[in-house]
């Protein structure tokens, strides 16, 4: 009689530890694949946002030689300085947004 009873507990614990187990590797195989399609998602905005990048550097040089070109013949001097100072502008914004987003969080 004593047996039985522990034989049905052993039994119940068992069932018991193959449904966790279960349940453990389904939440595994979950958190696998949405790390996996996480990777992926990024991989994708990083090459987009590369891409994105070059025709932007493209297209800035274009419109620095459309500058520099519409006002040669008059304003040589003032034209280049006004192409530099875009263009140094441009990088302290972009040092500055670098700046707050590498910046650790703060702690509350």
């Amino acid at each position: 009689m004593l047996a039985e009873g522990i034989s049905a507990i052993l039994q119940a614990v068992e069932r018991l530890g193959a449904n966790v187990s279960m349940n453990v590797e389904s939440r595994f195989a979950r958190l696998r694949d949405n790390l996996r399609l996480e990777v992926r998602r990024a991989a994708a905005a990083i090459a987009l946002a590369i891409v994105a990048a070059a025709f932007a550097f493209a297209a800035l040089g274009f419109a620095a030689l459309a500058v520099l070109a519409a006002v040669w013949d008059t304003h040589r001097v003032l034209g280049a300085s006004m192409v530099a100072a875009f263009f140094t502008l441009l990088t302290i914004i972009a040092v500055l947004l670098v700046r707050r987003c590498t910046r650790p969080a703060r702690r509350p």
